[in-house]
């Protein structure tokens, strides 16, 4: 959301009061948790945790402001927080720092990212950056700067605190490679390199051929954490590319690519595992079933049909057989995953049966599960769920078009004061990001404008420039990396 011409700062004025619905997102939470935890990392624990007893101290049995809190960890850290904090709590969006390293010299730039490239080189936003790393000065203040170093493969931004892209150039990025193939890098630094490379592809950076060569050198990846952000990637190309051809070229490159882990975790926890290869096992299983690999189907389909009720099978891999069972069952397979979520009474089994149950191929099974909707046996705040998951099935989205338009009416009626309303947009935004849709979209939305839905309305229109423009770029080589 925040790499959007379309999102908006932490702190931010409210003009209507619909409003709050569409500022209460990942911005105000996952970002604002972010910054927190940047400057954390900037300032040290103990300076924070000193400058947080000196403002609660001070303040104590009264009201604050923001650059309250900002004051007293500056007092006591005799750093520059409030110049420091401000663009990244008073500014919409964030940088990304361009590394060029020349002969002992390391020339970094920044610039507002944005995802949309019609957007890119038209904000001159300025951000003090923390470049975690052993450089002197550590921020990066203004647009460019050049600090002297040996290190021609120098990870920045150790530990990912900062809330910031880096791209490499070919010879650097070479570099960091290396270290992951030898398993110098840390998790932490290997996902950001990995993730950084990615995004950047995405928005028109860099090539995303250079983010899959990249990829390459995880070959022994063994880091739950590490594996989402590869898992997400691969997940992102199928979906957005969106071509037939392509999905079945990457089905053998994903099963050779988890062939390792699969082997080394198998089916059932092992003797004193680590809790994060508990995580990891679903991912990885998840991954060999949706590129077809036989054994894993044939075990998630066995799984389901010995299953008399949910308990019979691991909690951690049921929404894997669940939608394994869904992507190839029949109306049979569909009724008895129906009968499991009417009968259950935990939330969380309900929304894994939800995924299901929207994603099967046949139509007349898509258009069972979307009448479901508007009635009784799907209670009001689980209708999102549905609506967004039959989006994500790429054989139902046109489907889930259809009927979300049809039944607006019904949705603004009993959904319009619920936060997942103003969602919607972005829902279908995201799963059918084509040039010819974006007229549609248009179309639909803008004579049901409303304050709770522009933001989340103007978001999509970005969201499908951007992912068409993707795909228009990169979608040949893409396919001709996943042939070969």
């Amino acid at each position: 959301l925040d790499a959007l011409d379309n999102t908006h700062p932490i702190e931010v004025t409210v003009k209507h009061p619909d409003e709050i619905r569409s500022i209460f997102d990942a911005i105000s939470y996952n970002k604002g948790a972010s910054v927190i935890h940047m400057l954390h990392e900037y300032l040290g624990p103990t300076d924070f945790r000193d400058g947080l007893r000196h403002y609660l101290k001070t303040h104590s049995y009264s009201n604050t402001d923001t650059v309250d809190l900002w004051r007293s960890l500056a007092k006591v850290s005799g750093k520059p927080v409030e110049e420091f904090m401000q663009a990244w709590t008073s500014q919409p969006g964030f940088p990304i720092v361009r590394a060029n390293f020349s002969k002992n010299e390391l020339r970094l730039t920044q610039e507002r990212f944005y995802g949309n490239p019609t957007h890119q080189s038209n904000d001159q936003t300025l951000w003090q950056v923390p470049l975690n790393a052993p450089l002197e000065p550590a921020l990066l203040t203004r647009q460019s700067g050049q600090w002297a170093t040996e290190q021609d493969g120098l990870k920045l931004n150790s530990g990912q605190g900062g809330f910031y892209r880096t791209a490499y150039d070919s010879e650097h990025l070479a570099a960091l490679a290396k270290q992951i193939r030898s398993g110098t890098l840390a998790p932490l630094e290997r996902l950001g390199v990995l993730s950084d490379s990615i995004e950047s592809a995405k928005a028109g950076y860099s090539k995303t051929t250079d983010a899959l060569n990249l990829l390459q050198n995880f070959k022994d990846e063994d880091d739950n954490a590490v594996w989402d952000v590869m898992a997400g990637a691969l997940n992102s190309i199928r979906g957005i590319m969106d071509d037939s051809s392509l999905r079945e070229a990457m089905k053998p490159y994903v099963r050779k690519l988890v062939v390792k882990q699969h082997t080394r975790l198998g089916w059932k926890p092992l003797k004193d595992e680590a809790y994060f290869d508990s995580l990891l096992r679903p991912t990885i299983l998840a991954m060999a079933a949706n590129s077809d690999e036989p054994a894993v189907v044939k075990e998630c389909l066995r799984q389901f049909n010995e299953m008399k009720n949910p308990d019979d099978i691991d909690p951690d891999l049921r929404g894997l057989v669940y939608t394994t069972a869904a992507r190839h069952g029949d109306a049979k397979t569909f009724a008895k995953l129906l009968k499991l979520h009417d009968s259950s009474a935990l939330s969380e089994e309900r929304t894994t049966l939800t995924a299901a149950l929207t994603g099967f191929e046949q139509p007349e099974l898509i258009k069972k599960a979307l009448s479901l909707i508007a009635t009784d046996k799907v209670r009001l705040q689980y209708a999102g769920y549905w609506i967004a998951y039959s989006f994500m099935n790429r054989h139902a989205k046109h489907h889930t078009w259809e009927w979300m338009t049809k039944n607006w009416d019904w949705l603004e009626k009993n959904l319009g004061t619920d936060l997942s309303f103003n969602r919607f947009p972005m829902y279908a935004a995201r799963c059918l990001s084509t040039k010819e849709f974006l007229p549609i979209y248009q179309a639909f939305f803008e004579p049901r404008m409303s304050p709770a839905l522009e933001r989340s309305y103007k978001q999509g229109i970005e969201v499908i420039q951007w992912q068409s423009a993707w795909k228009d770029r990169d979608l040949k080589d893409i396919q001709q990396f996943f042939t070969k």
